[in-house]
């Protein structure tokens, strides 16, 4: 009985555990549709055997455990300009890297890409007069032995691949166009049993059949910088970054796409996503302390508000955006927490998908200081219905619009909001019985919109006298009021608020009513 109970209780958890990770699935769905770019698809290539970086030094490129041998090269800022992301050579013996004698890196059928940047031609060293970019062999010896190879011909200034089976099977490609010392170049080389390609600067510029089944020198190491060949001794003097190795033959759209990929380094907003995934709390908190932080720069520099108005507004604005605030976010969290340890999944479900949509047109909407009166509704409705669901449907809730063609009307964003919040945690969520909150919109000419918010909650006197003193005095209102003497002062529009305390005959309360004079913004 006790083992029959423990399974019971082994597939209750597991069933919590899949309905949960589904639903947290969905809100990180949400967040990183706002939050991110697409990640890019070259770094999930299965077939990109090998991928040497070196961003900051690192000398691991492929799915093997041996590191790249590096000799007298020297860390140098990368095309992009990041410090630590590329390796100078410095065009003699003793400066090359060795990436290593891994099957992974001689592919029969490939490419080879890499950019470079040569600085000197070299022309000390003996035989072939070439300066070795890239180079493995194929067989032994010191004739017709590249496996392949990307080199620069300093006799015609062009750059040249080639690979050989044998002395009667050898391919060889030169550019078109001579090659500009001091300058970044992109060079890929693709290659099968017939036909083998150079590519520069994204762009097919040579093309030849070939004929013959790639071979390599097992012991033979992939070398940068280094004929490492006793007849053709030869070496390189520049940057090499970035070589990367298929195991098949890219197309001439992938190779424009390598040569077009942005700075590896933007890939930190992966970061960016997980920290917001992880530690939405930290990410609205810090933005709350940065907001108040810009509010006191502002109170500083009072003395020049005509000069800096239209600053300080935009200032003022981004601060009113952090007031969807943190304890809302943490409740409707610990609400959805809630829904799901006691298996009410239908309820977290809804519930989840509420907040998300809230999440993505609060997000969506803050691009900009002003926002549409059909949006601000939206959202109102939104956040509404999910403090309705999370407080068990214990008050009910109207908005009354008397305004046509409230998506061509513009008010300024999150002007609202904190007095609906006040009027429903410190009016109605005080009071017991029947809680009611109404929103009504009107226009009172060309330039304002008029919003009421009226509640039937216990008063601003009982709600003062609730109040933990402990707890910290919200900055909204005074950052709405401050933001209403700024339009009045740019825009020459008369706006503001007045909170009005809804009393009976015998002066007790009965709510409270607030009218709020909204400026139209074009």
């Amino acid at each position: 009985m006790l083992r029959k109970i423990e399974e019971v209780r082994k597939n209750v958890f597991i069933f919590k555990k899949v309905y949960c990770t589904k639903l947290i699935r969905q809100l990180f769905f949400a967040l990183i549709l706002i939050s991110a770019n697409r990640f890019n698809a070259q770094d999930f290539d299965s077939s990109l055997v090998a991928r040497f970086t070196f961003n900051n030094g690192d000398l691991t490129g492929g799915p093997f455990k041996e590191k790249a041998k590096l000799v007298g090269v020297s860390l140098v800022k990368d095309r992009f300009g990041n410090e630590n992301s590329s390796f100078y050579f410095h065009g003699n013996y003793g400066s090359y890297i060795n990436l290593g004698v891994h099957p992974a890196l001689k592919p029969i059928i490939g490419s080879v890409s890499v950019w470079f940047n040569m600085e000197n031609i070299v022309m000390s060293g003996q035989g072939a007069e070439f300066n070795p970019i890239v180079l493995t062999k194929s067989q032994p010896g010191d004739d017709f032995f590249e496996g392949y190879s990307l080199n620069y011909d300093w006799k015609s200034g062009r750059v040249n691949v080639a690979t050989t089976y044998s002395q009667l099977n050898q391919v060889s490609l030169r550019s078109k166009n001579k090659i500009e010392l001091g300058k970044w170049h992109h060079v890929v080389m693709t290659y099968d049993n017939d036909t083998m390609c150079l590519y520069v600067n994204g762009k097919l510029d040579m093309k030849m059949k070939k004929g013959f089944v790639n071979r390599y020198l097992e012991t033979d190491s992939v070398m940068l910088g280094n004929s490492a060949n006793k007849k053709n001794d030869r070496f390189f003097n520049g940057m090499i970054d970035d070589i990367a190795i298929y195991n098949r033959v890219l197309s001439e759209e992938e190779v424009k796409e390598l040569y077009h990929q942005s700075n590896p380094n933007r890939n930190a907003v992966i970061l960016r996503i997980v920290l917001i995934v992880a530690g939405i709390l930290l990410v609205i908190g810090l933005s709350i302390w940065l907001s108040v932080r810009r509010y006191k720069k502002v109170n500083r520099r009072k003395q020049e508000q005509i000069e800096l108005a239209n600053r300080l507004l935009e200032l003022e604005t981004k601060a009113i955006r952090t007031q969807m605030n943190p304890h809302f976010v943490f409740n409707s969290l610990n609400t959805l927490h809630r829904f799901i340890l006691e298996t009410r999944m239908e309820d977290a479900e809804k519930y989840l998908t509420k907040f998300s949509i809230l999440l993505r047109k609060l997000i969506e909407s803050s691009t900009s200081d002003k926002i549409t009166l059909q949006e601000e509704i939206e959202i109102l409705q939104g956040y509404l219905a999910i403090e309705k669901m999370r407080f068990s449907n214990s008050f009910e809730y109207e908005i009354k619009v008397d305004i046509k063609h409230t998506n061509e009307i513009y008010i300024p964003f999150m002007l609202i909001q904190p007095f609906v919040e006040n009027a429903l945690w410190h009016g109605l969520m005080a009071k017991k019985g029947d809680r009611t909150l109404i929103i009504e919109f009107k226009q009172l000419d060309a330039l304002r919109v008029l919003c009421v918010v009226e509640d039937n909650g216990v008063g601003r006197e009982a709600a003062a006298a609730n109040k933990d003193p402990l707890k910290k005095k919200s900055l909204a209102i005074d950052f709405i009021r401050q933001r209403m003497e700024l339009f009045k002062k740019t825009k020459g529009i008369e706006c503001g608020f007045k909170v009005f305390d809804k009393k009976n005959d015998i002066n007790e309360s009965l709510g409270t009513k607030i009218e709020i004079t909204l400026p139209i913004l074009n």
